[in-house]
């Protein structure tokens, strides 16, 4: 175990039944009352638990507590050297595996690190938010989920990729396990439960069309319409801009900590 300490933010890196995670939370001396409200973030294909450490001390500023975990083959989990030549065979099993983990990682932070169970929210960007969605779709105990630049209808998303990068080889398996997984086919799971989904209309890698269809179908099923949100931004790529993370930090603090 590491940590690093200033005023107001602790940074410490801990393993968690194996899996090297980041834990960003604030200080006895800033101020915020414990439990504390909570947020399991994911890091995308190729990216690691590190690369997220701005987001880890902008939360954990604002009173949060954030957990980031490697995700497999991943950052210090046997990464790959290259990841093109894996995406087709691993894409998906990293993302089913970070299912799996999700209830280790969240026991940990109840048990262990005095997060508030009934105020914890799951985030992701990319294939983080392939993730999220997921996660949040099979875990009700979940409160909320921002979905940066991901998918809710997995195999659609995919077929998206593959005919845009066709030239390019890719070709993502796609399993009976993911496709009985995939949010697209469980929205009654997700109907009236707060998700906000954060997308670049311009993203050249997750597609935003098959995410906004995915939007329209489900909004209209939702009986408090202000539960659901798609923030699209145009000209935007496959990235996290600071008005996204402006509009997250707002989703919370209405979703989140209103309720504390």
């Amino acid at each position: 175990m590491s940590i690093y300490t200033n005023q107001n933010i602790i940074e410490e890196k801990i393993v968690i039944n194996g899996i090297p995670c980041l834990r960003f939370y604030p200080s006895e001396t800033s101020g915020f009352a414990q439990p504390f409200p909570s947020i399991i973030y994911y890091h995308g294909w190729s990216s690691e638990k590190n690369k997220q450490r701005i987001l880890g001390y902008v939360f954990a500023s604002l009173g949060y507590q954030m957990l980031v975990a490697d995700a497999m083959h991943h950052g210090e989990r046997d990464r790959f050297k290259n990841y093109d030549e894996t995406l087709n065979d691993f894409f998906l099993p990293t993302i089913m595996q970070n299912l799996v983990e999700f209830p280790v990682l969240q026991k940990y932070l109840i048990d262990n690190c005095k997060a508030d169970k009934n105020r914890i929210a799951v985030a992701g960007h990319s294939m983080g938010g392939y993730t999220t969605a997921g996660i949040f779709t099979h875990n009700h105990t979940v409160k909320t989920a921002l979905v940066f630049n991901g998918a809710c209808n997995w195999q659609g998303a995919v077929r998206e990729t593959e005919e845009k990068y066709k030239d390019r080889g890719v070709h993502i398996v796609f399993d009976a396990a993911a496709r009985q997984a995939d949010p697209a086919n469980n929205i009654e799971k997700i109907i009236n439960r707060p998700l906000f989904l954060l997308h670049g209309m311009s993203d050249s890698f997750v597609s935003y069309k098959v995410q906004k269809q995915f939007y329209d179908t489900l909004q209209p099923k939702y009986a408090d319409t202000s539960k659901i949100k798609l923030m699209s931004i145009e000209r935007m790529d496959h990235y996290i801009s600071i008005q996204m993370l402006d509009e997250a930090i707002d989703w919370l603090q209405k979703e989140f900590l209103q309720d504390g």
